[in-house]
């Protein structure tokens, strides 16, 4: 018992260990910025990712159980990553692109440890809220990170690249902080959002609405759900119909348009291969695009085959049970639409520790179902061996007073 004990002691050190290295991360990744540098608000947010994410692949992988599912298929795609560099393009891209993948599966791991990651969101919220007063600053016309806000084409990006990426990361964190209930905390991400004016938000508080809704037993909301798809649906076949784009504007990377995407998704489809052009690739072939604005795409022209087990661990992830981590999932892979929230590495570990997380949600929970299983059948099965035991005393005692009556100067 003592041994079970100090097990089960050690294990939930483990996972508080993973959640506090978790919230930091979370928390470094949504205010590093790093002046002076190319790409000030990038190599920072790489550079924290990967010293983590490697140092856990390489101290934990050695030991890792490869039974889970998610598991299994995390091998797999990376090492089709690693192997793809033979036909790539651009092989120098391609081990580029497969070391980052190799840090997000380290953060999946440490997600995949944990139960409750609260406290790692906590720390994302409040990293997410430092960029508020800047994009106040950049709202009325001051620059204090100046190379960082010009970089976008519009709106306020704070300490991000783009205001596509500041949109992805506070509307995913204003989710997980409504739906976990941290009113306070999701003030900032929420404002954050607004002031990026993307119509990203939009959907995906819209895709979280929709897992939400989903989530319910009733009917008529799941039927309310799907009447939303419906109109999603078509009010964006009337934006490609209504913003048309002549194919010779490809190169107008301003003109993002609904009609713009369609473009360039019908030129990926038409360039798709069983083995891909190699990760890291699609600018080399798309320069106008720079990536095909649909992630499933992008990563099938990129990986060809590759792709599946990405997409089925992403699909496998979904399938967990109801969370605010599942709705925040679903209003990423909502985003994963139209745009790349996989290329930047704010949205990419914040997808990677939800992906860990919901996978290893799932298989606590299976784990759970069993040992339920195992004690209603030990608890069923008690009285009848309580039953068998003493039915066995009492032939034990009949035996021997059928002996005592027939030797009785033995008793």
């Amino acid at each position: 018992m003592r041994g079970l004990g100090a097990d089960e002691g050690a294990a939930t050190r483990r996972r508080c260990l993973a959640t506090l290295i978790l919230a930091a991360t979370l928390f470094v990744v949504a205010v590093a910025y790093v002046p002076g540098v190319m790409s000030p608000s990038v190599a920072g947010r790489w550079a924290a990712i990967t010293a983590v994410g490697l140092t856990i692949v390489l101290t934990r992988l050695p030991s890792a159980s490869l039974e889970a599912p998610a598991a299994r298929v995390a091998a797999l795609t990376l090492g089709w990553l690693a192997v793809s560099t033979t036909w790539s393009a651009s092989p120098l891209d391609t081990i580029g692109v497969t070391l980052h993948w190799a840090a997000l599966a380290g953060l999946m791991m440490l997600a995949h440890e944990s139960e409750d990651l609260l406290p790692a969101w906590r720390a994302l919220a409040v990293g997410v809220t430092v960029s508020l007063p800047f994009e106040l600053a950049q709202l009325i016309g001051y620059e204090p990170v100046l190379s960082v806000s010009r970089v976008a084409v519009t709106g306020n990006v704070g300490l991000f690249m783009l205001s596509n990426v500041a949109a992805e990361v506070s509307a995913a964190t204003a989710v997980l902080m409504l739906c976990h209930r941290q009113w306070l905390l999701a003030v900032g991400p929420l404002l954050c959002a607004a002031l990026t004016g993307r119509n990203e938000v939009l959907l995906m508080l819209g895709a979280a609405g929709l897992s939400t809704m989903w989530s319910s037993r009733g009917s008529t909301t799941r039927a309310a759900a799907i009447l939303a798809v419906v109109v999603m649906t078509a009010a964006a076949a009337v934006n490609v119909y209504a913003s048309r784009v002549p194919v010779e504007f490809l190169a107008q990377r301003g003109a993002l348009t609904m009609s713009f995407r369609v473009v360039v998704w019908l030129a990926t489809v038409g360039q798709l291969s069983v083995l891909g052009g190699g990760a890291g690739t699609y600018a080399l072939f798309f320069p106008e695009a720079i990536f095909a604005h649909n992630e499933l795409l992008h990563y099938a022209f990129e990986l060809g085959v590759g792709v599946i087990p990405l997409t089925w661990m992403v699909a496998h992830a979904m399938r967990s049970s109801p969370s605010p981590e599942r709705h925040a999932l679903a209003a990423l892979v909502g985003s994963a639409l139209v745009w790349a929230p996989l290329q930047d590495p704010s949205t990419a570990a914040v997808f990677a520790v939800l992906a860990g997380y919901l996978c290893g949600a799932r298989r606590r929970a299976r784990a759970a179902e069993s040992a339920g299983r195992a004690l209603d059948v030990d608890r069923a099965e008690r009285p009848l061996a309580v039953a068998a035991t003493a039915l066995r005393q009492a032939d034990r005692d009949d035996e021997r007073m059928a002996v005592r009556s027939q030797h009785p100067h033995r008793g």
